[in-house]
């Protein structure tokens, strides 16, 4: 639960968590965001179920988006483009799905789920065929 005393959610009329913390990094998103460096996290409240049930934390999800390697490109989706980005909680893989809107300079963070290792190989970058 250390996630909770590390950001302040606030639940919004659409469903989802708004973050209160920027993330700040000078060389961009790491293949994420191509040149944002600051944008508005939003975490579906969904999302915050899911971590806080799977144990993850918001540090480690921020950590993923900052520097995380995008497995999976949904930049063709509509109406908002996205990503499964892994990322790790110590040596215990997760995946992470996120919407963008560089409009609004805003990611909103969907689900985040321990990957299933009968579908996953086991870098957990590929699903098994």
């Amino acid at each position: 639960m250390r996630w909770r005393a590390e950001y302040k959610f606030k639940l919004s009329m659409c469903q989802k968590v708004e973050c209160t913390e920027f993330v700040k990094n000078n060389n961009g998103w790491n293949k994420y965001n191509d040149g944002v460096s600051n944008s508005t996290i939003m975490y579906r409240v969904h999302a915050v179920q899911r971590m806080f049930e799977r144990k993850v934390s918001g540090k480690r999800v921020r950590e993923a988006l900052e520097v995380g390697e995008t497995i999976e490109d949904y930049s063709a989706e509509m109406p908002e483009p996205g990503r499964l980005i892994l990322g790790f909680q110590g040596k215990r893989p997760f995946h992470v799905v996120t919407s963008e809107n560089p409009q609004e300079n805003k990611i909103t963070v969907i689900t985040v789920y321990l990957p299933d290792p009968n579908k996953w190989n086991k870098d957990s970058k590929s699903r098994r065929s």
